[in-house]
């Protein structure tokens, strides 16, 4: 249960219920009735308490040495009326009083209470065992027996008791009653009597020869009419040498307003009462009074609750009461008095004599104090007084009188003495040989007027003295030692601090006039020693007393209790609540005393404030120490100025003030010397307390720490303690300094220490700086800046201030710290460099170590920043430097790289920053930059320096400013968000120069670019790859070049110009390195997947053909070649002329039957061409070169008969004929859907390096469409042979195929039939065009023939036949002519001459055309052997319907008309001069406007 007070009636001591269990209330207690025990007590105590564990205890403040009540003015003593069992003490009091704590004797048995019907109040309690059903007649156990007091007279107090201890007893009912039920209700009508045997008290040895006999047996009669002492057996006392005889009375029952005790009347053997003897050495009793009341006395005690009734104290006294008569003479004083009207009361272990009218007919009683301090008691008026004496050693004389205290101590501000005069209570406690006084007294003229008092740190406002309490040992009117203890009523209090200072506190007067609480000042003395006064403030021990309020510091407790963190806390977190001076209670001490230290108080209860030693104390934990801003924040200016960077930044102000708290709740005086030397106290005992500091680091950095013993022996406190060097011989010392050091580990000196040891806690850089006047973001550690927060401040990855020791005073900080971080990781801070003096920044490093990707080249970064001569604080970039090679080497797993023939870079310097920045998802920042270094090239045969390098120059990496923002860091880019840079800035690299033996295989590459890209493995690990870009040195003997083909391209491209042709190679730097994998001409993507993303591709070219070989790889170990794992291609030249790029459609080509190839590499870097067999026998598909709705173009490797095409490849470029291609077979077929196949042509293509390519073997095959022209050529083939068909390449990728019948050139071929053909034929012409183009096929065929026949008249009729067809994508047209006319022809001397004249009619049809013409010609030709002469004149006209599908997409039609004259001359002069002359115009028109084009006619 909890602890708790029940008061008592206006008695100053309380009840308090102790929990056995938790003894430790007991201390609490003590503390709160302000008991001091000393530690030997309180053990003592608390093993007794403990001891009796077995029940709640019931315990009582008693504030004299004597257990009665030494009141005069008869209060009631909480302990009153019970037997105590035990007591403990004495304690002293803060006033000097000794405290004792009764321990009331519990009951042995539960209390039952008999009570009426309807009155909760019982008759009596007692202890019983109560039979069940119905009773007459209960018997008592032997125990206490309480009853109500006022039962038996009414002016005793309410809810007084008066209990009795008995023997045995027996309670009677008149009429049987229930006893079964508790508690024991009776009717108003039934009588009951207590008939009760008590317990004789031993006798105690008294002095005046006293000692008492109470009565044996008594009875109580309880009825309707009420309650009495029915019956008492006879009883006596004696004192001062005269005895009584005392027999019962039936008078009713009194109250004792003296002793409040309630009187039962006796009748004595005496009338009056003579003082015979009185022993006493404090106080002598003479005189003779007559005895007005002889009574039974039984002392009250006053509960609410009955159940606090413990075990009563015995059977009482007895009493008399006395007439005036008596006198008392106080000795080693001048005090007599007249008793006047008074008691006289015996008891088994007291006597009492007391009185309310006592007089004192002499002169006032001057005690003497310290100097000239002293107290004067006069009694003009009757007074109460007491006289106890319990045994012979104790004995006590108290008295209510008139007090004028003077006393030279406490003196105001203004140096008046305080004085008080009022009532008072004098009291001499005589125990053994010493004697001591206690004066209590009340100020009558308190409030006249308010007073100042000056502590040390505190300013109090409030009224005189209202109450003094004076305890000392006494002696002949003199308390040489003691301490008086005077009461205030306070107005209003200001702290202050001993020196000049200054405060954010407002000085104004309060605006309410109420009392703020009660103070006291306790002034304690000693002889001649000086006197030395104790303040304490209003506390909230009682509900009644007001809690003083210091302006700006005491708060509430809920209001304390509101906070959610603590002054430590805050002061760690640096968050925005945390303490500001600008908002907490603030003292700066302005002189020299202190070095300028202060204070800020935050979050002090009202409850907690104290006054020790004249100084206003607070916990520990809610005054911190403080000064100014520790180093200045001065206009930093950059050199040399570079334009992107501001210069000079400023600072608004220069940052925080100084804070150092602890977490130690003892009382401290709130002063700045105080304060620090109780933090350093509490931090260095041997129970230590943690501490918590905040102040600024040099040019916007705040840092707050938290210093926390150590309790492990491998690690070293963190270390604090003041500096202050002493000059003995010059009487002079140093100023006040705090150094603070960093913990280390005792280990670390063993093994050596990686990282020097920093202050736990946080480091903020502030982006406050100023440039013109306006805020920017730009800190003096830009663009390093990014990583100082994420390592040092709260939640970063290393939260803690990187300084080696620190001292700070007033006068500012003094740092000499050289932070050194010696990690192999990214975006991490090596170096933290601070030189300070009193505030004054004389030099700051901050380096930053990092890497540079693709290469994981370590660099580092240093921004310096340096006072000069001329007092301006400078600032320095160092720009990013190299400080290792290359070498791919990551800090941790996680990235790897395979090199390839980039095997690294070495001597980087010149790094400059491009401006760019990258922050991939995870939040690492990275910043581009440019650099020079030597490039580690494999085999490098050109290019390289003295040093074997190839010189880089302007190439782009990035370096990673920042770590991750997820703990904890990574110390490098993951490779997810490596691969995310790679993506989005690219391969980065750059520009380089040289030529490489590729593996030494002969083969030379010059290489223009190096790169790095991402990929994954087969296990779907990402890796990367450096690729370098450039031109493979490829010989003669064709054209070789590479392509490249996507996986969603039908034919491969041009490489990329810039970059070139990509080598790669897989060479896991991260591994140890396998020499058999192949170097590769493949994208650095593409070095794992088995189906790439692009194909590479090595391209052979000729005039009319080309091979391609995908996937080219130099594999390192065996001979040198080139050779793949997949198939090469053949574009045959039909093939080819579909092509839009460098090759064709690969589905369009000849595969190779397998890629069982290589390409052999000579010493001099030839190629030839190694196959199993020289030839292999295709068997690709037919493949549709064009197809359209009027037209379809086929390739087949194979003839009209199905035999398939024989590939021969022949390659070796140190030859003179370094390639030979031949392709037996091969077929191109030219179709219509409404003709069918038109035309074939059969024949093997060949070709090499000497020769062009043709057609051997050919022939021309005509569908039924041609039968006509099949049937000549067949009839003409029997005579001769026809020439075969020609092929050619031309410049915008088309191929023309073709036959061409020349008639004068067969003539004379078969010279022995020429007459007779001539004879008939004037003119035979076949000519068949097969064009292929990227955008169009066409397919052209001709037949015409001229005869002649001879007539009688000597004229030749001449006939004339012709046969077009012109066959496109875009539609095909047919044309039929005839013609007659006449002519004249003849043959003489060896020349030949005939000209004639003919009319002719066409016919124009097609898909899309209908159409009829006309037309003359005149035609005429001689042969001269030497000379031959051809003269023709044409005209023809022609009316066409062309339709079409118009615009809007309807059918539309379009009437044409076109007219054609030409005229030809042409000579031929012994075939070596051509002289020839043409002309020709034309004419169309659109009759009817359509819009069908003219096309193909």
């Amino acid at each position: 249960m909890e602890p708790r007070r029940v008061s008592d009636n206006g008695s100053e001591e309380s009840w308090v219920m102790v929990n056995p269990a938790t003894s430790d209330e007991f201390t609490n207690q003590l503390s709160r009735l302000k008991i001091q025990p000393s530690p030997e007590e309180l053990l003592a105590v608390k093993r007794e308490l403990d001891a009796d564990s077995s029940r709640t205890q019931h315990l009582v403040r008693r504030e004299s040495e004597t257990k009665a009540t030494p009141h005069p003015w008869g209060r009631i003593g909480s302990n009153a009326g019970h037997a105590l069992d035990r007591s403990l003490g004495p304690f002293v009091d803060t006033s000097g009083r000794s405290i004792f704590i009764d321990v009331i004797k519990p009951t042995v048995a539960l209390l039952i209470a008999i009570q009426r019907v309807g009155n909760p109040q019982p008759l009596l309690l007692c202890s019983a065992s109560t039979p069940s059903g119905t009773a007459s007649s209960i018997a008592l156990n032997a125990g206490s027996i309480w009853f109500p007091a006022q039962q038996f007279t009414s002016t005793a107090p309410a809810s007084s008791y008066v209990g009795l201890q008995i023997q045995s007893g027996t309670i009677s009912f008149s009429t049987p009653v229930a006893v079964g039920a508790v508690p024991i209700v009776v009717s108003g009508g039934i009588a009951v009597t207590a008939t009760l045997r008590l317990v004789a008290a031993p006798p105690t040895a008294l002095i005046h020869n006293a000692s008492v006999q109470t009565p044996s047996n008594v009875t109580f009669s309880f009825t309707a009419a009420g309650s009495s002492l029915s019956s008492a057996e006879a009883s006596n006392l004696t004192a001062f040498g005269t005895a009584v005889q005392l027999s019962y009375s039936t008078a009713p029952a009194q109250y004792d307003s003296i002793f409040s005790r309630v009187l039962f009347p006796l009748v004595p053997n005496k009338s009056s009462f003579t003082v015979i003897s009185s022993s006493s050495r404090l106080a002598t009793v003479s005189g003779s009074a007559t005895i007005s009341v002889a009574a039974w006395s039984l002392p009250v005690t006053i509960t609410t609750n009955v159940a606090t009734l413990g075990s009563a104290a015995g059977s009482g006294g007895n009493s008399l009461s006395l007439t005036a008569g008596l006198e008392v003479s106080v000795t080693s004083s001048t005090l007599s008095i007249n008793c006047g009207l008074c008691t006289l009361l015996v008891e088994p272990s007291t006597l009492e004599l007391g009185g309310l009218s006592a007089t004192a007919p002499k002169s006032a009683l001057s005690i003497s104090l310290y100097s000239l301090s002293n107290l004067t008691f006069r009694s003009s008026a009757p007074f109460a007084f007491v006289y106890i004496s319990e045994s012979v050693d104790l004995e006590v004389w108290a008295m209510v009188t008139t007090l004028v205290a003077q006393l030279d101590q406490p003196r105001t501000i203004n140096n008046t003495r305080v004085r008080l005069s009022g009532p008072a209570v004098f009291e001499l406690v005589r125990n053994g040989v010493t004697t001591k006084l206690t004066a209590r007294g009340t100020n009558a003229m308190a409030n006249v007027s308010v007073q100042s008092f000056a502590l040390k740190n505190l300013l109090l406002r409030a009224s005189n003295p209202t109450s003094i309490l004076v305890t000392g040992i006494y002696s002949s009117n003199t308390v040489s030692q003691g301490i008086a203890t005077l009461g205030f009523t306070l107005a209003s209090v200001l702290p202050f601090l001993p020196d000049p200072y200054a405060t954010n506190l407002d000085f104004s007067e309060p605006s309410s006039t109420a009392a703020a609480g009660a103070l006291t000042m306790i002034l304690t003395w000693q002889s001649t020693a000086p006197v030395i006064i104790n303040v304490s403030l209003p506390t909230t021990d009682s509900s009644s007393a007001k809690v003083v309020t210091v302006p700006g510091l005491a708060k509430t407790e809920k209001q304390v209790d509101d906070q959610q963190f603590s002054l430590i806390e805050r002061i760690k977190s640096v968050s925005a609540s945390a303490v500001k001076p600008r908002g907490s209670p603030t003292y700066l001490d302005l002189s020299t005393n202190i070095s300028q230290f202060g204070i800020l108080i935050s979050d002090v209860a009202a409850g907690s404030l104290n006054i020790s030693n004249l100084f206003l104390e607070a916990p520990n934990n809610t005054v911190a120490v403080i000064t100014l801003p520790a180093v200045q924040w001065e206009p930093v200016v950059t050199v040399p100025d570079p334009a992107a960077f501001p210069t000079p930044l400023t600072y608004p102000d220069c940052g925080e003030t100084f804070v150092m708290a602890t977490e130690s709740v003892t009382l401290i005086p709130i002063a700045p010397r105080q304060a620090i030397d109780a933090i350093l106290g509490s931090y260095n005992s041997s129970t230590p307390e943690k501490v918590a500091v905040r102040f600024t680091l040099p040019f916007g950095m705040e840092a707050t720490t938290q210093l926390i013993p150590s309790t492990s022996t491998l690690f070293s406190s963190p270390g604090l303690r003041q500096i202050q060097p002493s000059f003995s011989s010059s009487n002079l010392a140093g100023g006040d300094q705090v150094s603070f050091t960093p913990a280390s580990s005792r280990l670390l000196h063993v093994i050596g220490q990686v990282r020097s040891p920093s202050l736990q806690g946080s480091t903020t850089l502030l982006q406050n700086a100023l440039y013109n006047g306006t805020s920017t973001k730009t800190t003096v550690l830009s663009p390093i800046d990014g990583a100082f927060n994420p390592t040092f401040s709260t939640g970063g990855s290393n939260p803690s201030v990187p300084i080696t020791r620190i001292d700070i005073s007033g006068f500012g900080e003094s740092t000499f710290s050289d932070w050194r971080n010696p990690t192999d990781a990214a975006a991490a801070i090596s170096k933290v460099n601070f030189n300070v003096m009193l505030g004054r920044t004389s030099r700051e490093v901050v380096q930053l170590y990092s890497i540079k990707y693709p290469w994981a080249t370590r660099v580092v970064r240093t921004i310096t920043i340096d006072r000069q001569n001329s007092g301006v604080v400078v600032r320095s970039d160092s720009g990013w430097q190299a400080v290792s090679q290359g070498l791919y080497q990551y800090p941790k797993p996680g990235i790897t790289t395979n090199s390839g023939v980039v095997l690294g870079i070495t001597n980087v310097a010149n790094i400059r920053d491009t401006g760019s920045t990258y922050t991939t998802p995870d939040g690492s920042q990275l910043m581009g930059v440019i650099f020079d270094c030597g490039v580690i090239m494999e085999h490098v045969v050109k290019g390289a320096g003295p040093d074997g390098t190839v010189p880089g120059r302007d190439l782009l990496g990035y370096v990673q400013l920042t770590d991750r923002t997820a703990q904890p860091p990574l110390g490098q880019l993951a490779d997810d968000q490596y691969t995310y840079l790679i993506s989005t800035i690219g391969p980065m690299g750059g520009q380089i120069d040289c030529v490489i033996n590729i593996n030494n295989s002969g083969l030379l590459m010059r290489i223009k670019s190096i790169g790095v890209t991402a990929t994954r493995s087969a296990s779907g690990s990402i890796e990367f790859v450096m690729q370098a870009g450039g031109a493979p040195i490829l010989p003669g003997g064709g054209l070789w070049s590479f392509v490249s083909q996507g996986s969603s391209d039908p034919s491969p491209n041009a490489m990329d110009p810039i970059n070139g042709v990509p080598l790669i190679r897989r060479n896991a730097t991260t591994v140890a390195p396998i020499t058999t994998y192949p170097y590769i001409f493949q994208n650095g993507v593409d070095l794992f997947p088995s189906s790439p993303a692009t194909y590479i591709c090595l391209m052979h070219s000729t005039g009319t053909q080309r091979l391609i070989f995908p996937q080219p790889k130099i594999e390192s170990t065996g001979p040198s070649q080139i050779t793949s794992t997949v198939t090469p291609f053949l574009a045959d030249p039909y093939v080819l002329a579909t092509a839009t790029g460098p090759f064709c459609h690969v589905n369009l080509c000849i595969p190779f039957n397998n890629a069982s190839y290589s390409l052999a590499i000579s010493s001099t870097g030839d190629l030839k061409l190694q196959l199993p067999q020289p030839s292999f026998t295709t068997n690709a598909p037919p493949r549709v070169l064009r197809s359209s709705k009027t037209l379809e173009t086929i390739a087949y490797c194979s003839d009209e008969t199905g035999a398939p095409s024989v590939v021969t490849i022949s390659i070796d470029t140190s030859l003179t004929k370094p390639w030979s291609i031949s392709v037996t077979n091969m077929s191109l077929a030219t179709s219509s859907g409404s003709l069918g196949e038109v035309v074939r042509i059969v024949g093997n293509i060949q070709s090499d390096s000497q020769t062009p390519t043709q057609i051997v073997n050919s022939r021309v095959l005509f569908g039924k469409a041609l039968q006509p022209v099949q049937s000549v050529v067949s009839f003409l083939d029997h005579f001769g042979q026809i020439p075969a068909p020609t092929i050619a390449m031309t410049n915008d990728w088309q191929i023309q195929a073709g036959l061409k019948f020349d008639f004068a050139e067969y003539l004379k071929a078969v010279p022995a039939l020429a007459s007779l053909i001539k004879q008939f034929v004037v003119d035979l012409d076949f000519k068949l065009v097969a064009e292929i183009t990227t955008q169009d096929t066409t397919m052209d065929a001709e037949f015409e023939v001229t005869l002649k026949f001879k007539t009688p008249f000597g004229i030749d009729v001449i006939g004339l036949a012709s046969f077009e067809i012109h066959m496109a994508d875009k539609g095909n047209t047919y044309t039929i002519t005839l013609g007659a006319g006449l002519g004249v022809s003849f043959d003489c001397a060896g020349f030949d001459a005939i000209a004639y004249f003919a009319v002719t009619q066409s016919l124009i049809i097609g898909d899309d055309v209908f159409g009829l013409g006309t037309g003359t010609l005149l035609k005429g030709s001689i042969d001269l052997e030497i000379v031959e002469v051809d003269i023709e004149v044409e005209a023809s006209m022609a009316v066409v319907k062309v339709s079409c599908t118009g615009p809007s997409g309807d059918a539309e039609s379009t009437i044409w008309g076109f007219a054609q004259a030409t005229i030809a001359v042409e000579i031929s002069i012994a075939f070596i001069i051509d002289i020839g002359f043409s002309w020709s115009t034309e004419w169309k028109n659109n009759f009817n406007g359509g819009p069908c084009p003219l096309v193909g006619v």
